[in-house]
């Protein structure tokens, strides 16, 4: 975190938001993580929160980290069995987003094509 935002401050920058990433899809360790990483931050920061999974754990600390100033979520369409949501989720999410005055925001990809096309080129030998 320090050097990079070093970095950023040399040049000018005085403000920096990171994607902060779930622990075991928990956005609430997942910030407690990002945290102790800015412990040493030269500049201002603010998380972009990943949502991973969606269930009703999810969507109470959703509220616990807005009240804690994070106020962006995002949502991955892509990286299947490790960071996707399905539609229902992701519809799921931008209502509780709305409810919260939260931002969503989506890594748009279609992950199950993805997927697919991962697993064609190994069928082919292309590798």
């Amino acid at each position: 975190f320090f050097s990079g935002q070093a970095a950023a401050a040399a040049g000018g920058t005085t403000m920096h938001i990171d994607f902060a990433l779930p622990i075991n899809h928990d956005i609430e360790a997942g910030f407690t993580a990002w945290q102790s990483k800015a412990a040493l931050s030269c500049i201002d920061y603010g998380f972009h929160m990943a949502v991973t999974k969606w269930d009703q754990a999810t969507s109470d600390a959703m509220a616990k980290l807005v009240a804690k100033g994070v106020n962006s979520f995002k949502f991955f369409m892509a990286y299947k069995g490790a960071l996707m949501v399905n539609d229902d989720q992701l519809l799921a999410g931008f209502e509780r987003c709305k409810e919260l005055g939260a931002l969503p925001m989506v890594h748009a990809e279609n992950g199950d094509a993805v997927a697919w096309g991962q697993e064609e080129i190994f069928r082919r030998g292309i590798t």
